[in-house]
């Protein structure tokens, strides 16, 4: 059964292939002179008034900042430590004035990503493979209690288990989306995302693509949840993460990675996103929505980039995710069981909230 997530259907599907295929086209015709920001500027204008080299500057940063916490998220790793580990040190950088202050946006941070997770869940395990999230009024509140060492070490705690499994959950969705098929010719048949390091010039100019084609679909309402209003690093965000889950799916069918090592990377892969986006102070509802809609839109828009560059690659990527599914699924499952008493909390407010907002 194909997952599918409410409101982003064939139709915007192939929307935003054909956006994402004629900002590849683009890219790859660029002179050689021309600096991937530099080219970000002049195609970005297409979907916005003004603000157009800002809106560049902050692609670029976003990504820079992405492929930078990657990279040493996967040093802190080699040198036997965890993502876990990585992922609390990059949470204690959240910009807030205070122990009672981080704690209560990172507890609202928490409970917006149980949400998000329960949703998955509720998608992964329903009859129809929908998986649906709707908007909330403003953030999720976080909770105003006595945010000593100690409350804030088991918050964290918590915390970590939800962007472990924020990354696992996307994992088993995004091995079942359905995909949109290409009948055109491949645009760069040279181009092979397995083959470049994170970091590359190709691998950014790859996920510059993907931001900037991403940005276009949300201002032109095709993506749920995600607006002109929505703030452009979780945008970005996206982008990134949907390139490195397409790049892992691709590691496990060569053989580079196994299994096992592929389900650790998605958990590396959402303790960077999540990561970046809290210390960037970005509100809970937006986080809520996350682990629905990162997967799912941020592989759409990449596999649309490695399927228009070349289709062997693409099918590559589908066979992977095809034999990462099961495993994936599985350890999803057991992290969302431990998550316990909170996911049973944020299900409920799920049912509350959409209860609330058919009235």
């Amino acid at each position: 059964m194909n997952v599918n997530l409410e409101g982003f259907g064939q139709q915007e599907k192939e929307g935003l292939f054909s956006l994402t295929k004629d900002m590849l086209a683009s890219w790859l015709s660029k002179p050689a002179e021309q600096t991937t920001g530099e080219w970000l500027v002049d195609n970005i204008g297409e979907f916005v008034e003004t603000g157009a080299s800002e809106i560049a500057n902050s692609i670029m940063s976003d990504i820079t900042s992405f492929n930078d916490n990657l990279r040493q998220i996967d040093e802190v790793c080699a040198a036997g430590r965890s993502k876990e580990e990585w992922l609390k040190t990059r949470l204690n950088e959240v910009t807030v004035e205070g122990e009672q202050a981080r704690g209560v946006y990172l507890s609202a941070v928490n409970e917006a990503l149980a949400m998000g997770n329960a949703s998955v869940h509720q998608g992964l395990h329903s009859e129809t493979g929908t998986i649906s999230i709707q908007e909330t009024q403003g953030r999720v509140e976080g909770k105003k209690v006595d945010w000593n060492k100690f409350a804030l070490k088991e918050l964290m705690n918590k915390l970590v288990e939800q962007v472990v499994l924020a990354g696992l959950g996307g994992g088993a969705v995004s091995s079942t989306i359905e995909r949109v098929k290409n009948d055109g010719k491949s645009l760069a048949e040279h181009i092979n995302i397995f083959e470049e390091a994170t970091g590359s010039e190709i691998d950014i100019g790859l996920k510059a693509v993907a931001a900037a084609a991403l940005k276009g679909a949300c201002n032109k309402g095709w993506i749920p949840f995600l607006t002109k209003k929505t703030p452009l690093c979780v945008i970005n965000t996206i982008a990134c993460w949907g390139m490195e889950s397409v790049r892992t799916a691709g590691w496990v069918y060569t053989g580079k990675m196994n299994v096992a090592q592929a389900v650790e990377r998605m958990g590396r892969v959402s303790s960077v996103a999540i990561g970046d986006l809290c210390v960037n102070g970005v509100a809970s509802k937006f986080l809520m929505a996350i682990p629905v809609i990162g997967p799912v839109v941020g592989v759409a828009v990449s596999e649309s980039i490695t399927q228009s560059a070349n289709q062997k690659v693409s099918q590559m990527i589908h066979e992977g995710f095809k034999k990462i599914q099961p495993r994936v699924t599985e350890f999803a499952e057991s992290a969302y069981n431990a998550a316990g008493k909170i996911m049973e909390r944020a299900k409920e407010a799920l049912r509350q909230m959409k209860e609330a907002l058919a009235i």
